[in-house]
């Protein structure tokens, strides 16, 4: 797939793959920016039911407005290969975060202020942390007063 042109995608290398899908980064060559196309593996392109699950899953997370959630720009059919196109977040994977023994090393998991904690007058933290997952194999990390993406 690497340099093959797609619609108006150029296939720049594969960024990672799994149990629904196969993500490519790759260059909108109409407007000049650089995008993540999800591809159906091609086991799945057979059923009817994967590929309503696909459909699902681009309209699910194109109902979404969060900055820790990747935007979908698109889905597309060609030569009977369905693929979402969306945006493309460079960072670290998941899997290199979390590592192999399935903890996260981040400690903003956490909350930054435990109940616990703080005066008897405040029952609520006074600023949390969080890592999100997005739909494409990248990480985003925020807190109050900065946001990675």
């Amino acid at each position: 797939m690497i340099g093959k042109i797609i619609s108006h995608y150029k296939i720049i290398e594969k960024i990672g793959e799994g149990g629904m899908g196969i993500v490519y980064k790759a260059e909108d060559i109409k407007l000049d920016r650089t995008v993540a196309l999800k591809f159906l593996p091609q086991h799945l392109t057979t059923t009817d039911t994967e590929r309503a699950r696909f459909l699902q899953e681009a309209k699910a997370a194109a109902a979404l407005n969060h900055p820790n959630v990747c935007v979908i720009h698109e889905i597309q059919d060609t030569n009977d290969e369905p693929f979402i196109v969306m945006e493309y977040i460079d960072g670290k994977t998941i899997r290199s975060i979390v590592g192999a023994n399935g903890r996260s090393p981040c400690p903003l998991m956490m909350p930054l202020n435990t109940p616990s904690k703080l005066p008897r007058r405040s029952k609520k933290p006074t600023a949390t942390a969080s890592c999100t997952a997005t739909s494409n194999p990248k990480i985003s990390c925020s807190t109050p007063k900065t946001r990675l993406r």
